[in-house]
């Protein structure tokens, strides 16, 4: 148009830019903005699945794994998925479509360059399922050392008490140090195969590209200059659109197999299934007089350990009954079994003549009270610490409570 001196087809030309730009800056928007919702209502979900798969388990479930890895397959592992999927899935899926659309037009305009373009595949083929394997595997080993990084801090803030009462603020710090060093060296690994992954693509693009000319070039001497010039240049710019995102998918990969590392870990526990479970004919616990029976009941947490052997006994209501013997004979473990955390491996435990097993635990529980050996308050004033065992407990409810339990003074003072 200005060669010309067209000014309308100017004006068409700069009018049709200035909406192709506004077009791809919209695109772009909604494009990040769908990216980071969708993300969020999916890491949303996960998480609370997780959570209430968590508290599906029974006791058992929690005493046999540290506590600070489950928290990081709840925080550490499901922030990885986020960057997958927010992330290297959206760019990939934009890319892959510019590959696949620069694609087709080759075919359609040089059909016999697009061969040569074919011969690549199996090479990209090999370097990506060689360099695949190993990079997931060290991004399995990197969260797994994330993982333990997070279970001995967790570890080391809920046992402070002890980690200062004996002194052991130096072995810790040295533990601590060991696994961090661990981590970093998992994560140097992994970088190195990436590292190595990604200019082996860039070679291998360029070496295509390279023979893309040559052929090329040799089709126009041999042609006698019968092919079209526009053509070539053509295809050899829509080459260009094809290899450029290669090196960026190329790149995504280390975040991506740490996002599928992340997801294995997350499934693994999700896959999981609780060790017992009410029974599907079990009922809400009736209002209890107390009457604890227990016959011939027989335990173990571990298998060829038994605690208890043959343990019976008959509780009264209003009966005070005291459990005496040395550490480890077994004592908390009968109120653990009373309070169903825990089934017998035979016997009996019946309150009220209702065996436990036809009770749900959670009805069971809510007509029970705790004072465990060691206590743990949750985030919050103690009124809402109070109010644990009935949510909608009035203010002169939790008042006469703490007076109860005289304690009276924690309050008023």
């Amino acid at each position: 148009p200005i060669a010309h001196n067209d000014v309308r087809g100017g004006l068409l030309w700069t009018t049709g830019f200035i909406a192709t730009f506004i077009l791809t800056e919209t695109t772009l928007y909604w494009r990040i903005r769908l990216a980071h919702q969708m993300g969020e209502c999916v890491l949303r979900d996960l998480r609370n699945v997780m959570m209430r798969h968590l508290l599906s388990h029974p006791l058992a479930f929690f005493h046999a794994r540290k506590h600070g890895s489950l928290i990081s397959r709840m925080i550490g592992d499901i922030e990885q998925m986020r960057n997958g999927l927010q992330n290297n899935l959206f760019i990939t899926l934009v890319q892959a479509g510019q590959m696949v659309g620069a694609a087709i037009a080759m075919l359609l305009i040089q059909p016999m360059l697009f061969l040569v373009l074919l011969a690549m595949a199996p090479i990209m083929w090999a370097i990506n399922r060689h360099f695949r394997s190993r990079i997931l595997d060290a991004s399995r080993t990197q969260q797994e050392s994330f993982s333990r990084v997070t279970a001995a801090l967790a570890e080391t803030v809920q046992g402070i008490r002890v980690t200062q009462g004996f002194a052991r603020e130096e072995t810790n710090a040295g533990i601590f140090s060991r696994l961090v060093y661990a981590l970093a060296d998992n994560v140097v690994r992994t970088s190195r195969l990436v590292a190595l992954f990604l200019p082996l693509l860039e070679l291998n693009a360029q070496a295509f590209l390279a023979a893309l000319i040559a052929v090329g070039g040799w089709m126009a001497v041999a042609t006698g200059g019968s092919a079209d010039a526009l053509d070539l240049v053509t295809f050899f710019f829509l080459a260009n659109l094809f290899f450029n995102p290669i090196t960026l998918i190329g790149t995504q990969l280390s975040e991506a197999t740490l996002s599928m590392a992340s997801a294995e870990r997350y499934f693994r526990i999700l896959d999981t299934a609780p060790a017992w479970q009410d029974t599907s004919t079990a009922k809400d616990c009736p209002p209890l007089q107390g009457k604890v029976v227990f016959s011939n009941v027989h335990f173990s947490y571990e298998p060829d350990r038994p605690v208890l052997h043959g343990v019976s006994f008959t509780a009264q209501p209003g009966e005070i009954i005291a459990l005496v013997g040395h550490t480890g004979s077994g004592k908390s473990t009968v109120v653990s079994l009373l309070s169903k955390f825990y089934l017998p491996d035979s016997g009996e435990i019946a309150v009220d003549g209702i065996n436990l097993n036809a009770i749900r635990q959670q009805t069971l529980r809510a007509q029970m009270g705790f004072v465990f050996q060691s206590n743990f308050l949750f985030s919050g004033t103690l009124a809402d610490n109070v109010r644990q065992g009935k949510p909608g407990a009035t203010d002169e409810e939790v008042l006469a409570a703490f007076k109860a339990l005289d304690c009276l003074d924690l309050i008023e003072s």
